[in-house]
């Protein structure tokens, strides 16, 4: 399984969000993104755009905005490493699965569960207690 190097990511992100208004979220990206398959960070970054927001971190599919998905960040999810890793990554396994979005919850969960555990295989196993913390937490609350 190829990578991409620390600095052709570098490359890769800054040539798409130029902006230094965009710091905090290209630093998450590239840090996230290398632990990714270089096939999938291709996936990613030709089919999807990234954007940050204040409240919430989602990814909208193809056929909710036709044509590329876009993948929202909350900017509080970016200011601890391992949470943006992990945020990053978990939305970005929606888009290299095909997830579509889906409001019957039994479609919903599964695609939450696929997505955590795409996120647990490209991450090492240091990383799994804080995964099971943040799917724990992202639940619905019953």
């Amino acid at each position: 399984m190829t990578k991409y190097s620390q600095e052709e990511l570098e490359q890769e992100i800054k040539r798409l969000y130029p902006s230094p208004d965009f710091k905090v979220m290209t630093t998450a990206l590239i840090q996230a993104l290398a632990y990714l398959p270089r096939q999938d960070v291709d996936k990613l970054l030709n089919k999807s755009v990234i954007y940050i927001q204040g409240n919430i971190s989602r990814r909208f599919d193809r056929e909710e905005i036709r044509g590329s998905s876009i993948i929202i960040l909350n900017i509080a999810d970016l200011k601890d490493e391992k949470l943006s890793i992990i945020t990053i990554l978990h939305e970005s396994a929606h888009e290299i699965l095909n997830h579509i979005e889906t409001h019957i919850p039994e479609e919903y969960y599964q695609q939450e569960a696929e997505a955590w555990n795409k996120v647990r295989e490209w991450l090492p196993k240091e990383f799994h207690e804080s995964i099971n913390a943040y799917e724990k937490e992202a639940q619905p609350k019953k």
